[in-house]
């Protein structure tokens, strides 16, 4: 069982994480966890979601899902389309971005500077490297048919306060 301080240490959380068994138990540790840590919350970075490719040649069905049912949609493999982050978060990595310098997907990070424009964040490693990081492109598909394909445009990052057991193995 795990002892949670009255403090947030940002060194503690980048060296420690909170193993669990569901996506369900992941989010609630890394909720928890978050509101720990007393840095202000940047306003929420809101995705851009739009369908890239949908088997639908009058237009009927794209006509019928808003945005709204756009964003609501969450993936473990996308990020979310409200992105709610602070200075000092410990987030991974959703996409190799470098991989001959190890800023690889499910790489763990610690949140340096936040913009709407980019993120500025630092490998957790004995030997960190700033990372800049923009948003981009993620393709998905919907699940009500293999004929949906959804973009997001988000920044690639996922709180990583806690870890499914089945990333940790990575």
């Amino acid at each position: 069982e795990m002892c949670i301080r009255d403090s947030y240490s940002a060194d503690h959380a980048a060296k420690n994480v909170v193993l669990a068994t569901t996506n369900v138990n992941v989010d609630e540790w890394n909720d928890r966890i978050a509101a720990l840590n007393p840095n202000p919350e940047h306003r929420p970075l809101l995705s851009s979601d739009s369908f890239t490719d949908v088997d639908d040649m009058n237009g009927h069905l794209k006509s019928m899902i808003s945005d709204a049912v756009l964003e609501k949609y969450n993936s473990s493999d996308v990020p979310p389309h409200s992105l709610r982050l602070k200075v000092d978060d410990v987030c991974l990595i959703m996409r190799n971005l470098n991989v001959h310098d190890g800023v690889t997907n499910n790489t763990r990070v610690r949140i340096l500077m936040i913009t709407t424009k980019f993120i500025v964040c630092q490998t957790i490693s004995d030997h960190p490297i700033r990372v800049v990081l923009p948003r981009i492109r993620f393709n998905f598909r919907l699940p009500w048919g293999q004929s949906f394909m959804m973009t997001r445009l988000q920044f690639p990052l996922r709180r990583a306060f806690a870890l499914s057991v089945h990333k940790s193995q990575g």
